[in-house]
């Protein structure tokens, strides 16, 4: 049970991240912004891990790699295309096909994993799918892209495998250790590649982006990160993966909120139907 407020907290704090974030669009790079994010994210850890007398542990070349593969796939490539995907065919949309990646993470689990599928896990993953489609469904999903689906696709896929390795690296690491090791790789290698794709910003878009980063780098990455490898550790990845429906659903409820719109009856509607989903997985 502790496992399922892990991951919905998570939620809680990650949906605040698209309102903010919303605001300063126009100075936002997908890449550069994750990596922003991803060192901030790091600087914040690395007080707390020696305060708790943390020791570095020797890795073995399959560890290491499954830390950065994963690093690299969810909060660095998945965060990004799911961002530029956002851009190109609208959030609505985007939301649906990126998190078809419930089913894809639940199906790596159990082939790679050995994870058992509940009758109540199933009934509660239909239900969330369900409950974000019913959400959105009230928005403008936009124009057909091919880019635009391609990158939510691939958000998908790097978040399923990304789940599934952090699964595998925590035979060799405690929670902490895994998500400030993560966050640590994907900042080194993605801070190269986001000035070679994106550019340096200038002092104007940094002096805009720091605020912002610094929220959602704290509390989406270091906090989030963090609740979303614990949840994995305790309840696996299948019902970790079902509860992060919440998040999508969420951030436009959040985002209406901030705007001082109210939401719509779809949006309480499939928040609902993605609660009910959990709480059936998480009793049942």
């Amino acid at each position: 049970m502790i496992g399922y407020v892990a991951i919905v907290t998570a939620s809680v704090i990650w949906s605040i991240t698209p309102a903010l974030v919303s605001r300063f669009s126009q100075y936002i790079k997908p890449f550069m912004f994750t990596a922003l994010r991803t060192i901030i994210a790091t600087l914040t850890l690395v007080p707390i891990a020696f305060l708790n007398n943390f020791n570095y542990i020797p890795l073995s070349s399959y560890a290491l790699i499954l830390i950065v593969v994963s690093g690299l796939l969810g909060p660095g490539i998945g965060d990004a295309c799911y961002t530029k995907a956002i851009q190109r065919i609208g959030g609505s949309l985007s939301v649906v096909i990126s998190y078809v990646y419930i089913f894809i993470a639940q199906f790596m689990a159990v082939v790679f994993l050995g994870e058992f599928m509940s009758i109540s896990l199933v009934i509660g993953s239909v239900l969330a799918f369900v409950g974000i489609v019913v959400a959105v469904s009230s928005s403008n999903f936009g124009r057909v892209d091919i880019q635009g689906t391609i990158y939510s696709l691939i958000a998908a896929l790097s978040w399923s495998s990304a789940s599934v390795m952090v699964k595998l690296v925590l035979n060799y690491l405690d929670t902490f250790t895994v998500t400030l090791y993560r966050l640590a790789v994907t900042a080194v290698i993605l801070s190269p590649i986001a000035i070679f794709l994106e550019g340096i910003p200038g002092r104007r878009v940094i002096k805009q982006l720091i605020p912002i980063a610094l929220i959602t780098g704290i509390l989406g990455f270091s906090l989030g990160v963090y609740l979303f490898v614990y949840s994995i550790s305790t309840v696996g990845v299948s019902a970790t993966a079902m509860a992060t429906a919440l998040t999508p659903v969420l951030s436009q409820i959040t985002t209406k909120l901030l705007a001082r719109e109210r939401p719509t009856k779809e949006n309480v509607v499939g928040a609902s139907l993605i609660s009910i989903g959990i709480t059936i997985s998480a009793i049942l």
